[in-house]
């Protein structure tokens, strides 16, 4: 977890804009690593960034994000 949780917030912000609404995203040892996922889930849970995530019950968290902007 510790080589790509630094680049999950990143490359979010990064496609984001492409994104459609209904866009599905997943993220892998949401629990296992959770200290390192601190900004990136932050951020997808802050209702203002037009994300909705739930912490599926996988060993080690996987989060489910759908982009459900406000426009």
């Amino acid at each position: 977890p510790t080589v790509w949780t630094p680049t999950a917030l990143p490359v979010l912000e990064m496609v984001k804009p492409r994104l459609r609404k209904g866009a599905i995203t997943l993220a892998d040892n949401t629990k296992l690593a959770k200290p390192l996922y601190k900004e990136f889930l932050a951020y997808i849970r802050d209702p203002k960034n037009g994300f909705k995530a739930m912490t599926t019950p996988f060993s080690g968290g996987l989060e489910m994000i759908v982009y459900l902007p406000s426009d």
